[in-house]
C-alpha cells in the first residue's frame, strides 16, 4: 500500500484551535439517551483566559461559532463572563453552550467535540437541558 499522511478526525496532541472533523453527506445519526439540543463545552477554558477583555472574548466567540457551524444548523451559543472588575466566578464562566435546532445536530457536536483539544486543554462536552 502507498504511503500515504494519516487524517484524523479527532487530533492527538494540544493546539490553539478546534480541530474540525468533516462533515458532508453524513447519514443522519439516532439522537443518544438524555439528547437535548443544548450542548455544553466544558474544561475549555481557564481562569487565566482574558474574557473580560471585549476583542478577546469575540475572537473566542468567532472560533468557537465556526467550529459549531459543522455539526448542524446553530440556533444561539452562550459563554458566560464576568462583568470587568467583577470576581472571575460567575457561574457558568468557563463553560460554552451550543443551542442547535434539532438533535440529530446536537448529538453530532456532542460525540465530535468530547475529548478534543483546544487551547492547551481537553474539552467535555455534555448535553444540558434545554430550559
Amino acid at each position: 500500500m502507498p504511503n500515504r499522511p494519516r487524517t484524523n478526525a479527532y487530533q492527538q496532541h494540544p493546539t490553539n484551535t478546534i480541530t474540525t472533523a468533516t462533515t458532508t453527506n453524513r447519514p443522519p445519526v439516532p439522537p443518544e439517551a438524555g439528547a437535548t439540543k443544548v450542548v455544553r463545552l466544558t474544561k475549555m477554558l481557564s481562569p487565566d483566559n482574558r474574557l473580560e477583555d471585549d476583542d478577546e472574548f469575540e475572537d473566542l466567540v468567532e472560533d468557537v461559532i465556526e467550529e459549531a457551524r459543522t455539526f448542524g444548523n446553530l440556533v444561539k451559543v452562550v459563554i458566560p463572563r464576568p462583568s470587568p472588575g467583577s470576581n472571575p466566578a460567575v457561574a457558568g464562566v468557563g463553560k460554552a453552550f451550543l443551542e442547535y435546532a434539532c438533535l440529530d445536530s446536537s448529538s453530532h457536536c456532542r460525540r465530535s467535540m468530547d475529548r478534543r483539544w483546544f487551547a492547551g486543554r481537553r474539552i467535555a462536552a455534555g448535553f444540558y437541558p434545554e430550559e
